[in-house]
């Protein structure tokens, strides 16, 4: 598989591009910010893996390099403005792309899904590429169908995400609305007023190195009992894991916009294709792993 990564030197892109590296797969190219003092330096030099023959591009060159290598699929998780004008060019040069980029408002997000869906390319938009995340997701609209019960939700991440709420506690909060019909979004809690009925709660906490912690209290009104829903990232390596699945899922996929719940098969037959979520041989040392090559 040829894959293009946005972002290579960030949080997310960074071990992509390693788990790329240390698989059969391919990194066909590599972009990051203009300006960015890593540009034209080889990107495994960069990584700690010695030369391989893929310098850091400018995402200026984005589209030139779109269309000179070909890639197979392109994965992104950077910015939303950044993502926005990536999206727009995998669509005239129709090369699939996997989005992992939070933090859109609900217009220009829904914008950037209505034009994805008139292309001719295949797409995955995620806010969350877990695995654990989805089957989370699962668990949550089964209480929040089930349970009248009051909902609330706490997110806790990094010191250095810039956007908050997550776009997995935002997802969560969409899904108890839908599954109940009906929901206010409260974010965070201040001043004195009674709860009312219909609220969902989002809190958002920002500290340390926390790579990524979500919980949903499902508490009720003298029903003698609360349930806590609890999924917690302890490395990116599950973010990465998924966003790999997701590539490769979309590898055969006609065009269109799709999510983790195609490849999980949730609402269709359950469980993984064996042949996605298989990782390829791993290079170097690699160690292998759920849908890709873990770093060693």
């Amino acid at each position: 598989m040829k894959i293009a990564v946005t972002g290579c030197l960030g949080n997310m892109g960074s071990r992509i591009a390693e788990a790329v590296i240390e698989s059969d797969d391919q990194i066909v190219f590599a972009v990051e910010a203009p300006g960015h003092e890593e540009i034209g330096v080889d990107l495994g030099e960069t990584l700690g893996f010695g030369e391989i023959g893929v310098p850091i591009s400018s995402a200026a060159d984005f589209k030139e390099l779109l269309d000179s290598e070909k890639p197979d699929v392109v994965i992104d998780f950077t910015m939303p403005q950044a993502t926005l004008g990536f999206v727009e060019d995998c669509i005239e040069s129709r090369v699939n792309i996997v989005v992992g980029t939070t933090g859109f408002t609900d217009e220009v997000k829904e914008a950037m899904l209505g034009d994805i869906e008139d292309s001719d390319i295949s797409a995955l938009v995620s806010p969350n590429y877990s695995v654990g995340v989805n089957v989370f997701w699962k668990l949550v609209s089964m209480a929040a169908r089930t349970l009248n019960y009051d909902a609330e939700i706490v997110e806790v991440h990094h010191n250095q995400k810039v956007d908050s709420p997550s776009g997995t506690a935002i997802k969560t909060a969409d899904i108890i609305k839908d599954m109940r019909g009906e929901g206010e979004f409260v974010y965070g809690r201040s001043g004195v007023h009674e709860r009312e009925k219909t609220e969902i709660g989002v809190h958002s906490v920002r500290a340390g190195d926390v790579v990524g912690d979500h919980t949903v209290y499902f508490s009720g009104t003298n029903a003698g009992e609360r349930i806590e829903v609890t999924h917690r990232a302890h490395d990116r390596q599950a973010f990465v894991q998924g966003a790999l699945m997701a590539a490769r899922f979309l590898l055969d996929q006609p065009p269109g916009l799709y999510s983790m719940d195609d490849i999980l098969g949730f609402g269709q037959q359950e469980g993984i294709d064996e042949e996605i979520a298989r990782p390829k041989r791993c290079k170097k040392g690699g160690r292998p792993g759920f849908g890709g090559c873990g770093r060693k």
